[in-house]
């Protein structure tokens, strides 16, 4: 069994000090969602085996945030940058985690819309109970939790999984 979450940065300044787009850091709302975020993870006891982060500065701080508010160590679990994940098409995601050894349960993915929202759509069974809220948007740090029976990231994209969860920070109190 595979499990997938799929976390999108958290709410970000307009702007950055060097007018790079992948230089905005988080904003106070966003840092605020993601230990909200990271709180929950922690109480529900998930845990990713691997974290994939987009290089952008807002993706780096949402995912530091959300593994002190989740109580991980440093390097446990393992997280590795990747530059492929900027404003990713899903079809590039998809083609990430299918390069992941057959080892690795469960993989945390940071990064950005319009890419995760199509991916959730594309990857999450309509009959999940969440499915209907996560067809109206994907908004900042929000995080969609997906599971299959498979044991192979090759396979992923070629079945429906299972949503088990959309959550949306406004839901949580921060």
């Amino acid at each position: 069994m595979i499990t997938l979450y799929l976390l999108r940065h958290a709410k970000a300044s307009q702007s950055s000090v060097d007018g790079r787009d992948e230089s905005r850091p988080l904003n106070n709302r966003g840092r605020g969602a993601s230990e909200a975020i990271g709180r929950y993870m922690r109480e529900a006891a998930w845990r990713p085996s691997l974290v994939l982060c987009s290089t952008a500065k807002r993706s780096r701080e949402t995912l530091a945030l959300l593994a002190g508010a989740a109580g991980w160590e440093t390097d446990d679990p393992v997280v590795q940058y990747s530059d492929r994940l900027y404003l990713a098409a899903p079809e590039e995601t998809i083609s990430q985690l299918q390069e992941l050894d057959g080892s690795v349960a469960s993989v945390l993915v940071v990064g950005h819309n319009p890419g995760f929202h199509d991916i959730s759509l594309m990857l999450a069974d309509p009959e999940s109970m969440d499915y209907a809220r996560l067809l109206e948007n994907f908004p900042t740090g929000a995080l969609a939790v997906l599971r299959d029976d498979s044991k192979s990231w090759r396979s992923l994209g070629t079945s429906k999984m299972e949503l088990l969860r959309f959550l949306v920070p406004r839901e949580l109190v921060f």
